[in-house]
């Protein structure tokens, strides 16, 4: 599926400027974690954001960061699922 703005939030930020969002939806986190997946909200995201990935066909929670950030592109790290 693609991105769908409605899926993602804000949670909050550091007195550092990186922000945390929450992103919940059926994609599989291998769809997510794809190049300009958050290309929609390119101008709301910056480069060291934290991105917790709900994966809500599992369920599995990814946690994850914006690893590259320009006008036009935007990329996530790897993410580490969190486990019991």
């Amino acid at each position: 599926m693609a991105f769908e703005r409605k899926n993602l939030s804000r949670i909050g930020g550091s007195g550092f400027g990186n922000t945390v969002w929450m992103h919940s939806s059926t994609d599989a986190y291998a769809s997510v974690n794809a190049a300009d997946y958050f290309k929609p909200a390119i101008t709301e995201m910056a480069k060291g954001d934290c991105i917790w990935v709900v994966d809500t066909a599992t369920p599995t929670v990814y946690v994850t960061y914006v690893d590259a950030h320009s006008s036009s592109a935007i990329s996530t790290a790897t993410g580490n699922a969190v486990t019991a």
